[in-house]
């Protein structure tokens, strides 16, 4: 891949502050003190401005929760994006969604059809693992989405899925459907708090859900990620992609001389490289080794190779 052709880059103007205490949050890794900064958006625009020459160039919005920083610095940074990225770019904010306001999704439409809006939920289950002490969180977020869901077309919702909620979700995206949130992405929990599900149990929740996704004709209707790219004919999704240098298509923003070349789920900066035995592999054009800062359980590979074969009989089945 041509070094300029495509970059994502990871911005924290406020570090990873955060309004919420999440259980699984990967920014916990971090330590309390590390990442706290908030950045003005003077720092920012420095740090963007050496990927103008990018030709494809995702900008996201990230924390911790992005809306803790000040609106008036959020929205120096938004028009010099506007103004300055002269090739094709698109802007997204991840969010846990309790700090939307008329401000901010005005903010966001100002970018029209190059924004997006990913907000962090997940189904309640036996036990919901996102926590505010402060107030109840998943009240004000369902409030947000309903009051301006149809005010920016590209909305989606990003679910963390894990032993307590993993037999909930096929009802979580109907509940989610009929607010009217079209885009779903179900990913798995990776860390070891004791609720994590293996790689074999979450490609049993990904056959699952697929099957349910071409029965019902959810495809009309919704866009289901991962269950989309696994299907395509290009995937684009990193854990999935089979390329030594993906890792380096992410960079991550911290703040002045904090920054990073990788994904910010790389919270050491070192990256692994794809090992012999994953490039060896028969299906490794379709698995990619997944992510590489993520410690695989033993059941991986014969997880991947099973999605592998699902995904083939699947499209063989369906023309």
């Amino acid at each position: 891949m041509n070094s300029n052709n495509f970059i994502t880059l990871i911005i924290k103007m406020i570090g990873t502050q955060c309004n919420m205490r999440c259980e699984y949050c990967y920014e916990h890794a971090l330590g309390d003190n590390v990442h706290k900064k908030t950045s003005t958006s003077s720092d920012v625009i420095e740090y963007l401005k050496n990927f103008l020459d990018y030709h494809n160039v995702f900008i996201l919005f990230h924390g911790g929760e992005p809306f803790l920083a000040n609106y008036n610095e959020v929205a120096i940074v938004a028009n010099f994006i506007k103004n300055n990225f002269r090739h094709n770019y698109r802007v997204q904010f991840q969010t846990n969604g309790t700090l939307l306001n008329d401000n901010w999704i005005g903010l966001m439409e100002s970018f029209g059809d190059r924004i997006s809006l990913s907000i962090s939920l997940d189904p309640i289950g036996k036990r919901d693992l996102r926590h505010s002490n402060s107030f109840d969180y998943r009240k004000k977020v369902i409030e947000n989405l309903k009051k301006y869901v149809s005010r920016i077309d590209n909305v989606g919702i990003v679910s963390v899925i894990h032993k307590y909620n993993v037999l909930d979700y096929e009802n979580f995206i109907i509940e989610m459907n009929k607010i009217g949130l079209k885009n779903f992405t179900a990913n798995k929990y990776k860390g070891n708090l004791g609720v994590a599900i293996s790689e074999l149990e979450y490609v049993d929740f990904l056959k699952k859900i697929a099957i349910k996704y071409i029965k019902n004709k959810w495809y009309k209707t919704i866009n289901l990620e991962p269950i989309n790219s696994l299907f395509s004919k290009k995937n684009k999704l990193c854990i999935y992609m089979a390329d030594d240098n993906k890792c380096s298509y992410f960079k991550t923003f911290y703040g002045v001389r904090d920054s990073s070349e990788y994904c910010d789920h790389v919270v050491n900066k070192n990256i692994l490289k794809v090992g012999k035995q994953c490039k060896n592999c028969s299906v490794y054009s379709f698995c990619g080794g997944g992510c590489l800062a993520e410690i695989k359980d033993e059941t991986f590979c014969d997880a991947r190779k099973e999605l592998y074969n699902f995904i083939q009989r699947i499209k063989h089945e369906n023309n």
